[in-house]
């Protein structure tokens, strides 16, 4: 395929995988969440690039940290959890900026890593994408019900027996897979947009 090719392939998919978990995003009201990850992983992809790994290895690394450290603080100390999303979030990018001031050798530009850069869609980014996708598909397929009765009623889930940790991991995992297979393509800024404008709009039109 040609670099054109590549692109209009990367960008189909991401697509599509922004609109499928964007709904649950949204509803799960983890916009700002999603924000937090796509800053905050800057550190990470730039470690990866450093240890000879994939940006996508490196910002999985990342969201993993962000993850665990977010869901100490929501229930340690719930009232600041917002809060510390939004100390997450311009930490973690500093935290970037300033591994990649010390290492200029590291070849990943700012501005790439926020807006993307879809024409320089890698057949790795296309498969990543590819991958994620039909995860989606079939996680949603799987359990797509049970998602919506947990986001739509959270108490009535647990009272009926089922575990809401597991569809909260579920959720989480949908999230932090979007997040990182969609970065490379559309960059920090533009993931959010995608992932938040269509769900948006679906629910004030539905």
């Amino acid at each position: 395929m040609t670099y054109f090719d590549r692109a209009l392939v990367a960008i189909s998919l991401a697509g599509a995988l922004s609109g499928l978990a964007g709904t649950f995003i949204l509803l799960r009201r983890r916009v700002l969440f999603v924000q937090a990850l796509t800053h905050a992983t800057f550190p990470g992809a730039v470690v990866g690039v450093l240890l000879g790994l994939s940006v996508q290895m490196g910002a999985l690394g990342a969201s993993v940290i962000i993850l665990v450290l977010l869901s100490v603080v929501g229930r340690l100390r719930p009232s600041i959890l917002q809060a510390a999303t939004g100390v997450v979030l311009t930490a973690g990018f500093a935290l970037g900026i300033l591994l990649q001031a010390v290492n200029p050798v590291v070849p990943l530009r700012l501005d790439a890593y926020l807006f993307g850069s879809v024409l320089a869609s890698t057949s790795t980014d296309i498969l990543v994408l590819s991958a994620v996708l039909v995860g989606t598909i079939m996680t949603l397929a799987l359990c797509g019900r049970r998602l919506e009765f947990y986001l739509f009623d959270a108490e009535g889930y647990r009272v009926s027996g089922m575990r809401p940790w597991l569809a909260e991991s579920v959720l989480l995992a949908l999230t932090v897979a979007t997040v990182v297979a969609t970065m490379p393509a559309l960059g920090a800024l533009l993931t959010i947009s995608l992932i938040a404008a269509p769900a948006a709009a679906a629910r004030e039109l539905t």
